[in-house]
């Protein structure tokens, strides 16, 4: 028992003895390696992605999605439905992970737009359109059946008769863009109904300001600013011969949110907003905050270069940026709370807020207002290439620690 100890101990002392001498072959320190080249070691590494990089992470996330989100009509007895001219009474779209009309699929629309245009993989696309075919060839059926029933799947009761914005705000838009880029999509019925929603039958403040009943009378929540200024931006683009009036009430909801919902002394948006209430409820939630600033980015990429109301709303990009980049943790993880530290570190709030990134020659933020790339930070943003705010790459809506 002693010898086999003492063997065992032996080859402990080998092994650790080989480990010594590897780790003071490869150690990188001074003597090796000049200062500025040491890597820190973050819990999240950070560094500059690659575009194969962010390519394998899109494809892994997209791999998944589209197992996850059939495209099917069953009827009651789980049967598959192909005709859908004539869908029978109880019958549902098939159930994956995802809800395919929910705004966070709306989100992710726009996100496959974005990605097959920058990578020129039209698998995303296809898969958008894919389901916006779908969606259009089924609703008719649908809506014949809450005609006659007064019910109807509850995922195409979302689509047909939407109740917030969270409804229709991000398929609405997701739609808009899709048909700009192929006029031939039949969505024109389908973008009517959620657009007549968003611009008639949304609450709204006396202003025009979107706002809600709950939890108070007239309360405004920011989520809604982008759940209803893109809608009413790209609807300039969707409807040209009405794109004057369109710009004009995009920037000036816009404004409106950001009078009211923006405390400068922070940097900072506040979550809600109870119109005529003295003190002000301030929590800054970080996925808020990211709606925000998404907002603002595709306001921006939707305006005319001379539209009077730019050169304000890039102005406030620039402002939140500061003060988003100021609570960034040192994970490069943003707080549930963006101010309060000892709330937890968020992604989905994460994978949203930008980066911005200018080419050397055109003039810059200052660095210290930039926020920090790297494994946690993976969602994508417009690049702001000169003073205009222009888009000139769009990266993609994912992030690399996963779905």
């Amino acid at each position: 028992m002693k010898t086999i100890c003492k063997t065992c101990l032996l080859a402990a002392g080998i092994l650790a003895l080989g480990h010594s001498v590897t780790a003071q072959e490869t150690e990188i320190n001074d003597m090796t390696t000049p200062l500025h080249l040491l890597r820190p070691e973050y819990k999240v590494p950070y560094g500059d992605l690659t575009a194969e990089q962010v390519k394998t992470d899109i494809d892994r996330v997209f791999a998944y999605i589209e197992q996850h989100t059939p495209v099917r009509v069953l009827d009651a007895d789980g049967k598959e439905v192909t005709d859908y001219r004539h869908i029978p009474h109880g019958a549902t779209l098939d159930r994956g992970a995802f809800r395919i009309g929910s705004y966070e699929w709306g989100v992710t629309y726009q996100a496959l737009l974005d990605a097959a245009e920058v990578t020129g993989d039209d698998r995303y696309k296809d898969y958008v359109v894919r389901r916006f075919k779908f969606l259009a060839e089924v609703a008719p059926g649908f809506r014949k059946l809450y005609e006659q029933y007064k019910d109807t799947d509850a995922q195409m009761e979302q689509i047909l008769h939407p109740k917030a914005l969270d409804d229709a705000g991000a398929m609405c838009c997701a739609m808009m863009k899709a048909r700009i880029a192929d006029p031939s999509l039949p969505l024109s019925d389908l973008i009517e109904n959620y657009f007549a929603f968003i611009e008639h039958g949304q609450y709204r403040l006396p202003d025009g300001t979107f706002a809600r009943h709950r939890p108070q009378h007239n309360t405004i929540w920011l989520d809604d600013m982008f759940m209803g200024v893109p809608s009413l931006a790209y609807r300039g683009i969707y409807k040209k011969e009405e794109s004057t009036r369109y710009f004009n009430e995009a920037a000036k909801v816009s404004r409106q949110f950001i009078d009211r919902m923006f405390v400068p002394e922070k940097g900072l948006y506040r979550h809600g907003y109870v119109e005529g209430l003295a003190q002000q409820p301030t929590f800054h939630w970080a996925r808020a905050n990211g709606w925000a600033i998404v907002t603002n980015c595709e306001l921006l990429d939707a305006l005319p270069e001379d539209h009077p109301d730019r050169p304000f709303l890039l102005e406030q990009l620039r402002r939140h940026i500061k003060g988003l980049a100021a609570y960034q943790s040192s994970e490069g993880f943003w707080h549930q709370l963006v101010d309060r530290s000892d709330s937890y570190l968020e992604t989905s709030a994460t994978a949203i807020l930008c980066i911005l990134h200018r080419p050397r020659h055109q003039q810059r933020m200052d660095r210290r207002h930039h926020l920090r790339p790297g494994g946690a930070t993976r969602m994508a943003c417009r690049q702001y290439a000169n003073q205009g705010g222009r888009a000139s790459e769009r990266y993609l809506r994912g992030y690399r620690n996963g779905i």
